[in-house]
């Protein structure tokens, strides 16, 4: 497969967790996206200041995978600057935990038009996206309640039930 870098970008920690057991489960070296100005309001509007510069040799990397949020249905500017310094990488995913599960997935706040604008953005890269629905934790009744679904949180516990089975099958895609 050759060497993985992952970043990272999560305001919540949902997205950090599943980076690191990634990266465990990879072998790759993680680095966290740093926003220079990190606030909310500004990312979801686009605005940004730029992000910490990603200091390893990338030349040195067969595969970059990009774990970061998708809010209200926007690449937010964070991913999409640490994809525009990393556009070299030959092969390069996103994965997203997010809110927006299956039967929401090409709408408005769904993740495949990010996905797509991502692709977009790389245009010599080949390029998956994969998401990691955060409803998946919670109990089939909760998965329609917004503020559940907003504050669900994963931890080492995680990685088992439906939330467990579909990181393992894009580990497997990774690999």
């Amino acid at each position: 497969m050759g060497k993985t870098l992952i970043l990272y970008y999560s305001k919540t920690g949902n997205n950090a967790m599943v980076a690191k057991q990634l990266s465990h489960d990879l072998a790759a070296d993680l680095i966290a996206i740093r926003p220079r100005l990190d606030k909310l309001p500004l990312i979801l509007l686009g605005c940004s200041m730029g992000i910490s510069p990603i200091n390893v040799p990338l030349a040195d990397y067969q595969q970059l995978v990009i774990c970061g949020p998708i809010w209200m249905g926007k690449l937010l500017a964070p991913i999409k600057q640490a994809a525009k310094q990393c556009r070299a990488i030959g092969k390069i995913s996103m994965l997203s935990c997010c809110g927006s599960d299956e039967r929401h997935q090409d709408g408005k706040f769904g993740y495949n038009p990010v996905f797509a604008q991502l692709k977009q953005l790389l245009p010599t890269a080949q390029f998956q996206g994969f998401a990691l629905p955060v409803s998946l934790l919670l109990k089939p009744e909760q998965r329609d309640d917004q503020e559940a679904v907003m504050n669900a949180r994963v931890d080492q516990d995680s990685f088992h039930g439906e939330f467990g089975t579909q990181y393992q099958r894009i580990l497997h895609a990774l690999t």
